[in-house]
């Protein structure tokens, strides 16, 4: 009975692991960026560039950013608001 039980955990543990490792691989972010690019320009009514969008799974959920950038709205040599290079969105389990 008890070996079952060890079985049956392992199993578990084995599926969560697969998991961590496969999700992150088969869901693009990447499609999120338009969408998060158009709700920023919205409301601060500046230009927003968003970089490359990747997500990861190990001890929470994180999305690295390799790019931010916040600029006033209108022509191509806009003041710069907000840069950053790389970035990370982090939410805990």
């Amino acid at each position: 009975m008890l070996k079952k039980i060890f079985i049956g955990l392992g199993v578990f543990v084995a599926l969560i692991l697969a998991a961590i490792v496969l999700i992150p691989m088969f869901v693009d972010v990447n499609k999120y960026r338009p969408e998060i690019q158009k709700i920023v320009e919205d409301k601060v009514n500046a230009d927003f560039t968003i970089g490359d969008l990747k997500l990861s799974l190990w001890g929470g959920v994180y999305v690295n950013v390799s790019k931010i950038v916040l600029s006033e709205k209108g022509s191509k040599g806009a003041k710069i608001i907000f840069a950053v290079n790389d970035a990370k969105l982090q939410v805990p389990f």
